[in-house]
């Protein structure tokens, strides 16, 4: 299974969890370049969205999500 079809498979959970950030992405199936795979993904038709969590520490982080058809 390549990267693409890893985070794809994750999104697609319809339970448990199913958004992560990039950093999670990297840790989880060793991508080196998640955003590129998350703009190919899209560019495929996959309505992958970014979401911005606000986190305690005032650190801004991005996860992403799938848009269920």
């Amino acid at each position: 299974m390549n990267a693409k079809q890893k985070i794809l498979k994750y999104l697609s959970k319809q339970d448990g969890k199913n958004t992560a950030t990039a950093k999670q992405f990297r840790f989880m199936f060793k991508i080196k370049n998640v955003y590129a795979r998350i703009g190919e993904l899209r560019k495929e038709g996959h309505q992958i969205s970014t979401n911005f969590k606000l986190m305690k520490d005032g650190r801004k982080v991005a996860f992403y999500t799938l848009q269920q058809k």
